[in-house]
């Protein structure tokens, strides 16, 4: 078992969305509604070309490989609550169903933390779907809720945890 986290390149766009459309299917499957789920498919060859454009220039997008396949991806950034400018933010990350368990998400969460700290944000916030089983994850890496919002998505109202990490 060999694993390894580096800046994501262009080169790896392809990969980067299919992780992010597959971890929505399994995750988001019954939460959100089937024809976002569908659209986000049918819009994949858009996505991998937005994604090679901006994953270098924003330089806030790291990948983990475990044993030579890439199985997870976080992106990461200033906060975008107003309240929150003070904050980091971890905006996304997946990680393929059959790699949970392997301390590839907890892996990833720490490396992004530490860039948010380097870029001078110490504390940390992320938002979670309610119903995502990940929330307990974040419970465990420390995080509390500090507040439920609603988001559009796909015109579902969706409530999301806003998690803290102080």
């Amino acid at each position: 078992m060999f694993m390894i986290i580096r800046k994501a390149k262009s080169s790896d766009a392809r990969e980067v969305i299919e992780i992010n459309i597959k971890t929505w299917n399994t995750t988001y499957k019954g939460i959100i509604p089937d024809y976002v789920l569908k659209q986000r498919e049918m819009l994949k060859e858009e996505s991998i070309k937005k994604c090679e454009k901006t994953v270098e220039l924003r330089d806030n997008v790291l990948v983990i490989e475990y044993d030579n396949k890439m199985v997870g991806v976080v992106s990461y950034g200033k906060a975008k609550l107003t309240d929150k400018e003070d904050y980091g933010e971890i905006y996304s990350l997946y990680v393929l169903n059959e790699y949970h368990g392997k301390n590839i998400g907890k892996s990833l969460f720490l490396a992004a933390r530490e860039e948010l700290v380097k870029k001078g944000y110490p504390k940390l916030i992320l938002s979670c779907i309610k119903a995502n089983p990940s929330n307990g994850f974040y419970k465990k890496m420390g995080g509390r809720v500090d507040r439920v919002i609603i988001s559009n998505i796909g015109g579902a109202e969706i409530e999301e945890n806003v998690i803290v990490f102080d």
